[in-house]
């Protein structure tokens, strides 16, 4: 695969994700239905509702600079392709060991594990790609 075909698949990957979760939190916060595989505390939805400000800085608004970054070929760009995926990783492990020990938010860390291992392989190899 040529290098601009790589740097666009990049950069398209972590648009989308800056993207699904926009959609993702939206959907999340106005439904006023059952929100109970996806509640970290059932008695408290703001448990769940507190990971909101981390995930638009780091997972959505930082996404969406990685995206831009990429196809501007910016010299940062895979550093901070792998800081956003560190912080995906993070919060997943943490919702992983949240299941564990208390057996809620099944589908919170069914929605994060995805992101967090595309997350970090793209930006392991957009990081092998510009070194």
């Amino acid at each position: 695969m040529d290098d601009e075909l790589l740097r666009r698949t990049y950069a398209g990957y972590f648009l989308i994700q800056a993207i699904t979760g926009a959609g993702f939190w939206a959907l999340l916060w106005w439904w006023s239905g059952d929100r109970a595989g996806f509640e970290m505390a059932m008695a408290e939805r703001a448990v769940t509702n507190s990971f909101l400000l981390a995930d638009l800085v780091l997972g959505i608004v930082g996404s969406a600079v990685v995206a831009a970054a990429v196809l501007a070929r910016r010299r940062w760009a895979p550093a901070a392709a792998c800081f956003v995926a560190g912080g995906i990783v993070y919060a997943t492990l943490y919702i992983a060991f949240w299941v564990a020990a208390t057996g809620h938010a099944h589908a919170m860390l069914a929605v994060m594990v995805p992101p967090a291992l595309l997350s970090a392989y793209v930006s392991y190899n957009l990081a092998r790609s510009v070194s």
